[in-house]
C-alpha cells in the first residue's frame, strides 16, 4: 500500500475509535464495580447488617448497564 493510502487511514481510524470505545466501556464497568464493592463492604463491616447479604449480584450487559433479573 502507498504511504498515504485512504483505505489504510480509514482502517487506522476505525481501530483507534474501537480502542477508545473499549477503554470507555472498561472504565464505566470499573466504576460500577467499585460502587458495588463499596456497598458490599459497608454491609460486611456494619455490625447491624452482619448477617445480611445482597440477594442479587448485578450482571452487566456488554455496554455496562445492569441486566434485569
Amino acid at each position: 500500500m502507498a504511504p498515504n493510502d485512504p483505505r489504510k487511514a480509514a482502517q487506522d481510524k476505525l481501530a483507534r475509535e474501537k480502542k477508545e470505545q473499549l477503554q470507555r466501556q472498561n472504565s464505566q464497568q470499573r466504576i460500577i464495580a467499585s460502587k458495588y464493592n463499596h456497598a458490599t463492604n459497608y454491609i460486611k463491616t456494619d455490625s447491624k447488617w452482619q448477617n445480611t447479604y445482597l440477594p442479587v449480584i448485578p450482571r452487566l450487559n456488554p455496554d455496562g448497564t445492569f441486566k434485569e433479573s
